[in-house]
């Protein structure tokens, strides 16, 4: 009965180790730790998913925020976008890219276009309040996040 436990706790443990992948939000997890550093902490606004290399398979994209650790107030540390590429029915993390900062994705198109949106302030706008909203498309190339328009 012991060796029973022993196998079936193992086998649960590597199953959830390998599925973590296979999830975008599996994918995500495994790299939080880096994109927190050691101070901040990064939680996930939205994930999107469609093609972004071409390959004919479903990737997908993490779009995130930070706080600086342990300030209950709202101080933002930063946003980005994760990306990650499915090979072999697994997530891969491919880049993240904080340079996409203000620009806010919205979904992706079959070409692999992410058709985003990007606030800007007006001359009399508040610094809380945006109030110019356009529409920007970024795309993968060469491993990296292009702002095509």
């Amino acid at each position: 009965m012991k060796y029973l436990f022993v196998s079936l706790l193992f086998i649960f443990c590597f199953h959830y180790s390998y599925s973590q992948s296979e999830t975008i939000e599996g994918a995500f997890n495994q790299i939080k730790a880096k994109i927190n550093g050691s101070d901040r902490d990064c939680y996930v606004v939205k994930y999107l998913t469609g093609d972004l290399d071409g390959d004919g398979q479903t990737d997908g994209l993490a779009f995130y925020a930070c706080g600086i650790k342990g300030n209950a107030g709202n101080a933002s540390a930063g946003q980005g976008w994760a990306v990650f590429l499915k090979k072999q029915g697994k997530f891969f993390h491919k880049l993240t890219d904080e340079e996409t900062f203000g620009i806010i994705p919205l979904y992706i198109q079959a070409n692999g276009v992410v058709v985003s949106e990007q606030l800007e302030h007006a001359k009399d706008d508040p610094n809380c309040c945006p109030s110019i909203k356009k529409t920007r498309k970024v795309q993968l190339k060469n491993n990296t996040l292009v702002i095509i328009q």
